[in-house]
């Protein structure tokens, strides 16, 4: 048969680009006393620059990152109770965001400026030899500082200034309760574990729209393991306990491609057995 050779006008121009940056970090810390400790971070982070597969304009900027945060970490009860808070502030330059461009196709912009700022706390508690508890939650707050970018399902908006909006897939609460419980059975261990997250709702992109809005949920993991002396495990689990069908895409396409709604969605609730040994 004779081949097919692709012509050359397929390919995009060879191109290359090379990026550094310092990224120091610097912590101070101060012990209270020696089951209280204070500290304050800051750090520089980086994120390398790329070339998109699909995209024909010039390479994406690399993403900037300064990070400042400061918390105290404790135990109590002679190492039963252990309490961590933090707080924290996370100022982005040149933030890489995933959106779709008019040929419907994924591309990743620079947003101009962004930052989150929140805080945190973390409880564990062991109530007896056999079991334990924990407890976290996260409270946060972000945006886009300035950013514009034109919403490819809405092309006769034109440009639109999304400074002010939520950033993608960050959510103003999470809120975590697990439990552990573990039988001795002779020299081997039989274990439970339950986990209950519950998370506000988000925005899967950053036009903040109500059909691209992930409303808020609770999801529950469960397991029970088997444990010999040996190093052999045996654990029976499940996820999504609630069956939460969350999506974590979605795209309405431009008029062109007949305005087809496109959804992508997170696993449904799954079981499963997992074997393992340990040496």
């Amino acid at each position: 048969p004779e081949a097919y050779v692709v012509g050359q006008s397929f390919y995009l121009p060879e191109a290359s680009e090379s990026w550094s940056q310092f990224t120091p970090r610097v912590t101070v810390q101060y012990d209270f006393t020696p089951d209280i400790m204070g500290y304050v971070t800051y750090a520089r982070g980086f994120k390398s620059g790329a070339f998109g597969l699909a995209d024909t304009n010039a390479p994406v900027e690399p993403e900037l990152m300064s990070d400042y945060e400061g918390g105290v970490k404790t135990t109590w009860l002679d190492g039963r109770l252990v309490a961590n808070v933090s707080a924290f502030y996370y100022d982005y330059s040149d933030l890489q965001v995933t959106v779709i461009n008019l040929a419907n196709q994924l591309s990743t912009l620079n947003a101009a400026e962004a930052e989150i700022f929140g805080a945190q706390i973390d409880l564990r508690a062991r109530l007896t030899d056999n079991f334990s508890i924990s407890a976290s939650a996260v409270g946060l707050h972000s945006e886009f500082n300035e950013f514009s970018s034109v919403n490819a399902n809405y092309p006769t908006q034109g440009v639109r200034n999304l400074a002010g909006n939520a950033l993608t897939r960050a959510p103003e609460y999470r809120i975590s309760l697990g439990a552990d419980y573990a039988v001795p059975i002779g020299a081997n261990e039989l274990s439970f574990h339950i986990q209950s997250t519950s998370t506000d709702s988000y925005f899967l992109t950053p036009f903040n729209l109500q059909e691209a809005e992930v409303e808020a949920s609770t999801n529950v993991d469960a397991s029970i393991s088997y444990e010999m002396p040996s190093g052999f495990r045996v654990s029976l689990w499940g996820n999504n306990l609630t069956d939460e069908l969350l999506p974590t895409f979605v795209n309405n396409t431009n008029p062109i491609l007949g305005n087809a709604r496109v959804i992508m969605y997170s696993d449904p609730r799954t079981y499963g057995v997992t074997f393992g040994y340990r040496w």
